[in-house]
């Protein structure tokens, strides 16, 4: 017996788009009393998500798929970004609303929270960088609550060495009150990456150089800028600033302050903006060649079309997305593969 519910489940595969056209997907009847439809021309519509899916067809539907159906029917909003929720996190939530404001689109929450998700699956990332920056929406980290709901290990290590938490409260505070600004030391998300002088030391530095560089301005206080690697809110003089370079600095300014912090929890020496600004620049420059030695590694091989004729993934657009802007300059020899990279804008 099939019910309405799952007959509104299923679509007629009328036509498969070409090129960059989308598919075209139409309701199948719902009511199963005309004649049969052929299996190759019918698919299963995805539950309403995050990511908008095209229906799979029939022919196509195996175990995996089947499982992944099933999961997107009880989809919901990551925890970190719902509205109301005991582990929502207000930094993030107020980073997607002011997103929403800057769009000219009408970019609803639902969207940008799936562009922000989108952002950290980006391809050119290593794995270890799509990590981090997906567990900085998720709120992954083991600080803060996360750590120790109370006493003084939700706290933040940086803030704490300047003297007792209450202490370095009633200094802060300046009339709000000890509990207040108690509060705003805590190891969150927000002050962990952002916040905390430790942090915004080195975003003020980064984003500095990187205005030299492409002429685009960004806040080190805008949590869209520090937390989901967002430039809606920036102010530009010279045009687009490329997405590449910056989607590997963001990642990299996060694993850097992640690594100074886990250093410190262990005794380690504090480290100085100077210091952490030479591993950002260091780490740009070690991802920045292998990025040269990969789109090499595909020209030469002619299995990637990409990597031809100025493709995404062709030297001519490296060149033109981490050379000409003045990102980084060739170091070394004179053949491609003799050559090494330094970064000079970041």
């Amino acid at each position: 017996m099939v019910t309405q519910d799952e007959c509104e489940e299923v679509a007629v595969w009328t036509r498969t788009g070409r090129g960059d056209a989308p598919d075209v997907h139409v309701l199948a009847g719902r009511s199963h009393a005309s004649a049969p439809i052929d299996p190759k021309r019918v698919a299963v519509r995805w539950k309403s998500g995050l990511v908008e899916r095209k229906p799979v067809r029939m022919e196509e539907l195996g175990v995996k798929v089947v499982k992944q159906i099933m999961a997107a029917r009880v989809w919901s909003m990551p925890r970190t970004f719902e509205l109301e929720g005991e582990g929502c996190v207000a930094a993030l939530i107020e980073a997607v609303k002011a997103m929403c404001s800057a769009s000219t689109g009408g970019m609803t929450y639902k969207k940008a929270v799936a562009i922000c998700f989108e952002r950290a699956r980006n391809t050119v990332l290593p794995r270890y960088l799509r990590e981090i920056r997906y567990k900085v929406l998720t709120s992954g980290f083991m600080i803060g609550r996360n750590k120790q709901s109370t006493g003084d290990k939700r706290f933040c290590s940086r803030c704490k060495a300047l003297g007792s938490v209450m202490a370095c409260a009633t200094r802060g505070a300046r009339g709000r009150g000890t509990l207040q600004a108690a509060a705003h030391l805590e190891e969150t998300m927000a002050h962990v990456f952002s916040d905390c002088p430790r942090a915004h030391g080195l975003w003020a530095r980064v984003l500095g150089r990187w205005e030299k560089t492409t002429g685009e301005r960004l806040d080190p206080k805008d949590k869209r800028v520090t937390l989901l690697g967002d430039r809606s809110g920036a102010t530009s003089t010279s045009g687009s600033a490329p997405e590449e370079p910056w989607a590997l600095l963001h990642a990299t300014v996060l694993r850097v302050l992640w690594e100074e912090m886990g250093r410190e929890m262990v005794g380690g020496p504090s480290a100085t903006t100077d210091s952490m600004h030479q591993k950002v620049q260091e780490q740009m420059a070690s991802l920045a060649d292998g990025r040269r030695v990969d789109v090499l590694r595909r020209a030469e091989e002619e299995v990637d079309a990409s990597a031809q004729g100025g493709g995404k993934n062709s030297i001519e657009a490296f060149d033109a997305l981490w050379v000409r802007t003045g990102l980084v300059r060739y170091t070394g020899g004179v053949a491609d593969l003799d050559r090494g990279v330094r970064a000079t804008g970041f």
